[in-house]
């Protein structure tokens, strides 16, 4: 994995005079460059890391290895804050479309702002950046010391102005006041709007770290904190692993019922009911086949009390609470009560550091995106009508929990 600078799309004199040709030189061709090199050099170290972009290292600095990941926190901001920076950077760009109308519903006008941005700016002790964020969905003014960058926290920048002096030194020395004000002379505010209607788009992916994997030590404590629940739980690699244990638990000749779900999918698991390659008792199989409306009440009521309720979760915390939401609750009798084996399949990506982000993690990630897969699938949407949080097991029954180092589901 090698970076490489990236070549600015404009000249270097195209800024003057509010950004002279000497500073653009020195900074982009010195100082960016050296950011590069260093995080090549960093990375050099661990061949075997691989990521599809920088920015996907910064979501995922808890997976670098301890003896680079302050090099690499330091020169991937640096190389990744810059290639943002050149891009909004343009003259003669007028505030315009919907990033406009979001500015002047969360500030009131742009005047207020531009004073807010302006303050933020001045008052950064040292060298940072301060930048417009959307965060969940709202329009944030916030600052970031050294090279550190709001992506690493889940939010994402539309807007950055760089406060290192080598970015106005040359021209401004100490006035850092002036060259704050030329900077909204430059802004290409075409793009800023782009990075507004493109993180409309994405903020469902990325909030709050909530699609990335949970670190090695954060799935030990999760693993430890549910064994003290009575709830069995293990790591596994791979979605292949899963399966495999999967299949391993249930007996020949038991009794299975499903609850909706796409980890179960995409372990292969309901390819493997559907390929009818084994020799459980399908319950659902029967229900979905089963055209009498009497026997499909029956069914239903076998669903609940079948020996083995297979699916998954949508957050857990790392004290071991369990989070699951439904819209009909089908899945949730058999879940807490009458079914004697549960298993759980559930991607790392779903532990969360707290109680509260138990819930967070379903309002602001897993249903807004359940919510679009519904509505792909021809349905209104989707909604949650009943919610089980999961503390302990006390009754004479076993739960196993399979943990996948694989984003699986929501």
């Amino acid at each position: 994995m090698k970076f490489e600078l990236p070549q600015l799309k404009y000249a270097y004199d195209s800024l003057e005079p509010y950004i002279d040709e000497q500073t653009m030189k020195f900074h982009h061709d010195k100082h960016h460059q050296a950011y590069t090199d260093k995080l090549n050099t960093a990375l050099e170290k661990h061949p075997e890391l691989n990521f599809a972009s920088a920015e996907e290292i910064l979501m995922n600095l808890n997976k670098i290895p301890e003896d680079i990941r302050i090099a690499v926190k330091n020169n991937c901001g640096g190389y990744v804050n810059h290639k943002f920076f050149w891009e909004i950077l343009k003259k003669d760009i007028l505030l315009n479309g919907n990033v406009q109308k979001a500015i002047e519903k969360t500030f009131g006008n742009f005047e207020n702002f531009k004073e807010n941005f302006t303050n933020a700016s001045l008052n950064l002790f040292g060298s940072g950046w301060v930048w417009l964020i959307l965060n969940n969905g709202n329009l944030e003014i916030i600052s970031t010391s050294n090279q550190d960058s709001p992506i690493s926290e889940g939010k994402i920048p539309l807007l950055v102005i760089d406060l290192w002096e080598h970015a106005y030194y040359l021209k401004y020395q100490n006035r850092r006041a002036d060259y704050i004000n030329a900077f909204f002379s430059i802004i290409n505010w075409d793009k800023v709007n782009e990075n507004f209607i493109n993180a409309n788009k994405m903020k469902i992916n990325n909030v709050k770290g909530f699609s990335d994997l949970a670190s090695e030590e954060d799935v030990k404590e999760t693993i430890s904190a549910l064994k003290l629940r009575n709830i069995n739980a293990e790591l596994v690699n791979t979605k292949e692993d899963a399966l495999k244990i999967l299949k391993e638990l249930i007996p020949s000749g038991s009794e299975i019922m499903t609850g909706g779900s796409t980890t179960l999918q995409e372990i292969g698991f309901t390819d493997l009911l559907k390929s009818k390659n084994h020799d459980w008792i399908n319950i659902k199989d029967e229900l979905l086949s089963e055209k009498n409306p009497e026997k499909q009440a029956e069914l239903r009521k076998k669903s609940v009390t079948s020996k083995y309720f297979i699916g998954s979760i949508h957050a857990i915390s790392k004290e071991g609470e369990i989070l699951i939401a439904s819209a009909s609750g089908s899945q949730i009798p058999s879940y807490a009560f009458s079914s004697d084996n549960v298993i759980w399949i559930v991607g790392t990506q779903k532990i969360v550091s707290t109680h509260e982000d138990l819930f967070k993690r379903l309002n602001e990630y897993v249903f807004p995106l359940e919510n679009e897969r519904m509505k792909k699938e021809g349905y209104p949407g989707s909604t949650i009508a009943k919610i089980l949080l999961f503390e302990r097991e006390i009754m004479p029954r076993k739960i196993n929990l399979i943990f996948v180092n694989e984003k699986l589901g929501f």
